[in-house]
């Protein structure tokens, strides 16, 4: 019974990380990825205190 509730937190942990992740313009299994090496609960701190970027790239022409 235990372990149901450690996958369900572990569980919420992950998906919060991507939607804060996806909410802030940035790829989400990127973050997923890192977290598997760094803690999940660290990264969604960082991610939160991180700004939003810019939905397209704007690409730049070079002049020749």
């Amino acid at each position: 019974m235990e372990w149901i509730f450690i996958i369900l937190i572990i569980g919420a942990l992950y998906y919060g990380l991507y939607k804060l992740a996806e909410s802030k313009n940035r790829n989400p299994w990127n973050w997923i990825a890192l977290s598997v090496l760094v803690s999940p609960i660290i990264l969604i701190v960082v991610l939160a205190l991180m700004s939003k970027l810019q939905k397209g790239k704007k690409s730049k022409k070079r002049k020749k």
